[in-house]
């Protein structure tokens, strides 16, 4: 690429929204995917400097979109409540907006922020943006994930939103097809859980039993015990925790027309600022379907796929699944207690986190894999690491010489602001880290290193295109992780998220690297990383990982099993992903006690 003075903003990495005869401006990393690089890379045309660019992953963004998030989700609630008849409290509809609400606010301010940093270096720059004939309306808080995550076309829609509501209307308008986003709209529609004879049996008792022993009953949702210790659990709870299993209904017919009249009615809130009212303009297209056409027929629909009742109601990952929200806060207006479950790596230690702040605000108690802050959190040992122990930990060979990398997939549009260890603002960055530790290693350390990457990772191409000699393993989504875990002579981690705690906990030797990132962590908890530094499990850089590595690699367990390592490990572990013998039992007297 080439660096004139550009006349054309691209916002896009579809290359038919690009005026290729004039000067380019590329807005962000997504534009230029590395398997389109034969079609970008001769043009004319630079990227959008990062100096020029407001930190939209700042705790100043963090807080101001938070700000926004509670003065809109009040009125919000109160004209879903005005639309659809009914008198919900503010907490129903917390529970089941909420999530989309804040997500939605922090990725409009991302967009806003890079156009305003585009139109403030050049005023006069022209663009195409996407016909409103052409806009997507998502159906629901998982398909707007998706949209915002990956889909170009859909960004395109926001840009173009943004762009007219704040800044400059494009200069001419096209249309796109949405075939990929429709083809994952009908898979998702018709995902439905089937199951035999038996397991309906069993899921009809469970909901007899609900109903018999509501007053007392305790549900737990997605929480990764196995049928064996679903059993136990109930038994050691004296019979009142029971597993909530969605039963299969066929789902509603789903409206695709907006009722565009009444969503107009959206800017009449009480609200001036103008980035708030850049959010309201936006919702009217692309408000989910789910809370507004759609909601009389999800909730009912909700209801047939969770006929249960319960005084408690305990779950993990409930930020994009509506099916269970819409249920989950029916619930909470009858009284129950909602608790959330960790859900992975990275929870206690952020400064800030969006994620983290949408699960403890939208519950009565947030159970921790053993960390506290605050009065809300209750440590537990993690139910998921505690059953893959008791399956795989005595399955370790340590003959091996397997260096076992465990790589992340970074989305390539934010999604929502966390400043927790090893948030990368786009793909390209987190490759040159993994870049510069393995051209660091040894070669005799670097042809034993086997990547391994998400079984759909889209991140492959750019690994291979840095490092074509690595050997990259991208699994089909039956392998499992922990059977290669256990092969391994020495694991390495460029992320802080549920493998580098497994392999913790299970004992595996173990490297962890960022780049001058200890200041991101919590204060509270900062001192458990900082031991885990002081013995060389944590390295903030690349370069100082990949020096330990070579040293260590001959043989890993004179380093790793020295006891000022393992009293580290031990602690971390204690605190963040923590396993017990008795684990539950102690689940169990924790769950009946809230």
């Amino acid at each position: 690429m080439t660096k004139n003075s550009p006349t054309f903003l691209a916002t896009t990495a579809l290359s038919e929204f690009w005026d290729t005869s004039q000067s380019l401006l590329f807005l962000g990393e997504w534009c230029t995917p590395h398997h389109t690089q034969d079609i970008w890379q001769s043009l004319n045309a630079q990227k959008l400097s990062r100096l020029a660019l407001e930190d939209s992953q700042s705790f100043s963004a963090y807080s101001y979109t938070l700000e926004v998030y509670q003065k809109l989700l009040p009125q919000l609630a109160e004209w879903l409540n005005h639309i659809h008849g009914v008198h919900y409290s503010l907490r129903y509809w917390k529970i089941i907006i909420g999530p989309f609400l804040l997500w939605y606010i922090q990725v409009v301010y991302d967009r806003f922020l890079h156009l305003k940093a585009a139109y403030t270096q050049y005023p006069e720059i022209k663009t195409i943006g996407l016909s409103s004939d052409s806009y997507l309306t998502p159906m629901d808080t998982f398909e707007f994930y998706l949209l915002a995550t990956e889909s170009d076309a859909w960004n395109l829609q926001l840009f173009t939103q943004i762009m007219e509501f704040s800044f400059v209307s494009p200069e001419s308008y096209r249309d796109v097809s949405w075939e990929n986003e429709i083809k994952q709209r009908l898979k998702m529609q018709n995902q439905q859980p089937i199951y035999k004879k038996m397991t309906k049996i069993k899921i009809n008792m469970l909901r007899f039993f609900s109903y018999f022993r509501a007053k007392k009953a305790i549900g737990m949702y997605f929480c990764g015990l196995s049928n064996k210790n679903i059993f136990r659990l109930w038994a050691l709870s004296n019979f009142r925790v029971f597993p909530i299993v969605q039963m299969s209904h066929k789902p509603p017919q789903k409206k695709h027309k907006l009722d565009l009249g009444g969503r107009e009615k959206i800017m009449d809130f009480s609200i001036e600022d103008d980035f708030s009212r850049l959010i309201l303009n936006t919702l009217k297209i692309n408000l989910p379907l789910n809370f507004v056409e759609n909601y009389r027929e999800e909730a009912v629909y909700s209801e047939k796929c969770f006929p249960y009742r319960a005084n408690m109601v305990v779950g993990a990952g409930w930020n994009p699944d509506d099916r269970f929200k819409f249920w989950g806060a029916k619930m909470a207006e009858h009284g129950a207690k909602i608790v959330d479950i960790q859900h992975g790596g990275g929870y206690g230690t952020h400064g800030y986190s969006a994620r983290e702040f949408l699960e403890r605000d939208n519950c009565d108690a947030f159970i921790s894999w053993g960390w506290k802050n605050g009065h809300d959190v209750i440590p537990l040992p993690s139910i998921s690491a505690c059953e893959k122990y008791r399956i795989h930990a005595k399955k370790r060979r340590k003959e091996n010489d397997l260096i076992l990398w465990v790589a992340n997939e970074v989305p390539r549009y934010l999604l929502s602001i966390e400043n927790s260890l090893h948030v990368y603002s786009g793909k390209k960055s987190y490759t040159d880290l993994q870049a510069r530790f393995a051209r660091k290693l040894l070669p005799s350390v670097f042809e034993k290193v086997t990547m391994r990457v998400r079984p759909f990772s889209k991140h492959v191409y750019q690994i291979k295109k840095e490092l074509p000699t690595l050997n990259v393993y991208q699994p089909n989504d039956k392998d499992c992780f922990f059977e290669q875990l256990t092969k391994a002579k020495i694991m390495v981690s460029d992320n802080l998220q549920t493998t580098f705690l497994y392999s913790l906990a299970f004992g595996i030797p173990t490297l962890l690297f960022g780049e001058n990132e200890l200041d991101q962590i919590n204060q509270e908890f900062r001192h458990y990383f900082e031991g885990l530094s002081k013995v060389g499990i944590y390295h903030d850089s690349p370069e100082s990982a990949a020096d330990m590595l070579n040293k260590v690699m001959t043989n890993p367990l004179d380093w790793w099993q020295s006891a000022h390592v393992q009293a580290a490990r031990q602690t971390f572990c204690h605190h963040f992903v923590r396993i017990t013998p008795d684990w539950l039992r102690d689940w169990a007297n924790r769950l009946v006690t809230t």
